[in-house]
């Protein structure tokens, strides 16, 4: 397993000429405006996938690794550590080619059995994935919280409620009923932002 993370994923993508002004700000009376795609908008991260896409799938095929892409991480599957080396070297060299910038101090050259990717832990040897250590820290303080919040019977946004449901789907790998609990907060969710419009 090799991970190669890209550095300012968005800035990659150019923005076009003619939707530059809608995403100017002023500054001291001067207007500026991105020329790359900048942190914000609101398809950002799906117009970067859809860039990203077709080269990881040349990666894929060319290649024949199995590839794990999610926004600017990528993560290089192989059997044979040496052919992931040299595939994971070639896949660097292209992607560079087209522009993506990889950053260095992020980047896992030596292959390994264990990785992190967006707070799992990835044990190839024990054929596991589990959360790490400071993500279960992260979850304990936010459950402790939220029961606070219903214990209390303390009035929430929708939107920190929905924050709060779209933290919980990272535990979907870790317990198996989640998916049922989940289902029920999101209609709690769909109704109140239905009666508050």
């Amino acid at each position: 397993m090799g991970k190669i993370d890209q550095k300012s994923a968005y800035v990659h993508i150019q923005v076009y000429k003619e939707f530059r002004p809608f995403l100017g700000f002023t500054f001291n009376n001067r207007f500026y405006q991105y020329k790359a795609m900048c942190f914000g908008v609101k398809h950002a991260q799906l117009i970067f996938h859809k860039t990203l896409h077709p080269v990881i799938k040349f990666h894929r095929e060319a290649f024949r690794v199995r590839i794990i892409a999610y926004c600017d991480d990528i993560i290089i599957l192989h059997q044979n550590q040496e052919e992931l080396n040299i595939k994971k070297q070639l896949i660097i060299n292209i992607l560079t080619n087209f522009g993506f910038k990889i950053s260095i101090n992020k980047f896992v050259l030596i292959p390994m059995m264990q990785l992190e990717f967006f707070g799992l832990k990835i044990d190839q040897d024990q054929d596991q994935i589990s959360m790490t250590q400071s993500r279960q820290k992260k979850m304990k303080q936010m459950l402790r919280r939220w029961r606070r919040i219903v214990t209390n019977q303390y009035m929430v946004k929708v939107g920190f409620f929905a924050s709060f449901i779209g933290s919980l789907n990272f535990l979907r790998l870790q317990f198996k009923r989640v998916s049922i609990h989940l289902k029920k907060l999101n209609k709690i969710n769909s109704r109140t932002a239905f009666q508050k419009g």
